[in-house]
């Protein structure tokens, strides 16, 4: 073996590792995401609030402690709180608010389905209640609709 050969022989050998190093590089590179995008898995993840945000960075999705309970917020594409569903003191809400995060509509605590207007006033109720107070009494069913001023007009059945 002379000189050239050997030369020639590393310089293959060294061509030959070097495109292999890149090449590998080059798929770890294509496989890599950002560490804010990675996958992961837990068991459990403790924590007082949790967000989930869209590519520009907005609260989609918020799910987090407050003092009556959890509370679970859906948010439009501009952040505005659109579903809302919570603990509150005496059960659970469902709130469904318009573009502007006023309520829409609102499932209460006490059963109560409450539909409210474009201005926030309260326009109509359903409910049921016990007739005279006394535990073992029957429910009944009520609708109650209501004006620009929250007065009641309308009332079925009494």
């Amino acid at each position: 073996m002379n000189g050239t050969s050997f030369v020639a022989g590393m310089a293959a050998g060294a061509a030959i590792l070097g495109a292999g190093m890149l090449m590998g590089g080059m798929q770890r590179a294509q496989q890599a995401k950002p560490a804010e995008l990675q996958d992961a898995v837990f068991g459990t993840i403790t924590a007082s609030a949790v967000q989930i945000v869209n590519d520009k960075g907005v609260v989609q999705l918020s799910l987090r402690s407050t003092r009556t309970g959890g509370e679970l917020g859906v948010m439009n594409a501009q952040g505005k709180g659109a579903v809302m569903m919570g603990a509150r003191r005496g059960g659970g809400e469902l709130a469904i608010a318009d573009d502007s995060e006023r309520k829409r509509l609102s499932l209460e605590p006490d059963g109560a389905l409450v539909v409210f207007g474009p201005d926030g006033k309260k326009r109509a109720q359903v409910a049921s209640f016990k007739m005279d107070g006394n535990t073992k009494s029957d429910f009944s069913g009520q609708f109650v609709a209501f004006d620009r001023n929250e007065a009641q007009v309308e009332k079925v059945p009494e």
